[in-house]
C-alpha cells in the first residue's frame, strides 16, 4: 500500500518526468559543432566504430571498447554545452565519468574539466543523455574518459554533441548539490 507521503513524491517525480525534463532538452535551431567530425580513441574497439560518436544517431548503436575518447571539431569554437550518451537501455552508470576541452590536442594541465564525476558525482545513463553546461569557452578538442559500469568493466560509448547557446546559464558550480546544500543549511 503506497503512503501519503509517497504519493506526494509519485506525483512530484511524475511531474518533473513528464513536464519539466522535456523542456530541458536543446533548441534543434542550435549547430552542433561536433557533427560528422573525427574522433579517436585509446586503443582498439571491441565494437562499432568511431565515426559512431559523432553521426547524430543517439539510439542504440555504440562503440565498445576505449576508455578515453577524443572528437576534434578541426578549428576552434566558442561553446557552453557538451551533451554525451553511453549505453543507456539499462540505467547503468559509468564510473570514473569526465569530459574536458581544450584549444591543443596536450591535455597536460592547459584543458577545462567541464565535467568530473569524482566531483560532480555519477549519474545514471538515460535516452537522453547528459547534458553538461558551462561558461562559454574556446576550444577545438572534446576529450572524454570512463572506466567501466555499474553492470560491467566496459566502456560504451554513443554521441558526443557540443554546442553554444547564448541563453544558457550553467547551473552548476563543479560542486555536488548536497555539498553546496550543506554550506547553505549550516549558515542559518
Amino acid at each position: 500500500m503506497i503512503t501519503g507521503y509517497q504519493q506526494v513524491k509519485l506525483i512530484i517525480v511524475l511531474s518533473l518526468v513528464m513536464f519539466v525534463l522535456p523542456r530541458m532538452g536543446l533548441s534543434s535551431e542550435l549547430e552542433n559543432f561536433a557533427l560528422h567530425k573525427p574522433a579517436t580513441g585509446n586503443g582498439g574497439t571491441g565494437q562499432g566504430n568511431y565515426d559512431l560518436l559523432t553521426d547524430g544517431d543517439t539510439e542504440k548503436r555504440y562503440l565498445g571498447g576505449p576508455t578515453e575518447v577524443q572528437v576534434d571539431l578541426e578549428e576552434i569554437y566558442t561553446f557552453n554545452i557538451i551533451k554525451i550518451w553511453h549505453y543507456w537501455l539499462d540505467g547503468r552508470a559509468y564510473h570514473d565519468n569526465k569530459v574536458a576541452i581544450s584549444e591543443k590536442d596536450l591535455f597536460r594541465g592547459e584543458e577545462v574539466v567541464v565535467f568530473d564525476s569524482r566531483v560532480d558525482g555519477e549519474y545514471h545513463e538515460t535516452a537522453t543523455g547528459k547534458t553538461i553546461m558551462f561558461k562559454p569557452t574556446k576550444a577545438r578538442y572534446i576529450r572524454a574518459w570512463v572506466n567501466g559500469s555499474t553492470a560491467n568493466k566496459w566502456s560504451h560509448w554513443v554521441e558526443i554533441q557540443a554546442f553554444y547557446d547564448p541563453k544558457v546559464q550553467p547551473v552548476g558550480t563543479g560542486k555536488k548539490l548536497s555539498a553546496i546544500w550543506g554550506r547553505l543549511k549550516s549558515k542559518y
